[in-house]
């Protein structure tokens, strides 16, 4: 499969996940699809998927970026470090309820990457 391909697929079972599990008031159970989907690809379409997961560490939607830390974290995919990074500061500029506990989040992400580098 390419990456293109790999990429469009795991967005759709993203989205897809996303819709069934808010419609069962299961947030966390889209989760575990992303986890399973993500470990059924092999490396060349894990390096596609983990540009996504990048991408939406960017995104003003936080279920986005919610789901790729928690994927980031549970892969450990050490790429996604600058964009972690990026995203911490970010939300130490932001004033929101919920930033200050995504950065904290984000930051327990970094410590366990930097462990494993």
């Amino acid at each position: 499969m390419s990456g293109e391909t790999a990429r469009n697929m795991f967005e759709g079972i993203w989205a897809e996940a996303d819709r069934r599990h808010r419609e069962m008031k299961d947030s966390h159970g889209a989760l575990f699809e992303l986890f399973e989907a993500y470990r059924q690809l092999d490396a060349d379409e894990r390096t596609d998927v983990d540009g996504l997961l990048a991408e939406r560490l960017d995104s003003d939607i936080e279920t986005f970026r919610f789901d790729a830390v928690a994927l980031i974290q549970e892969f450990r995919i050490q790429s996604a470090a600058p964009d972690l990074v990026r995203l911490e500061e970010r939300l130490q500029r932001e004033d929101t309820p919920g930033a200050r506990f995504e950065r904290a989040k984000v930051l327990r992400v970094l410590r366990i990457l930097e462990t494993r580098s």
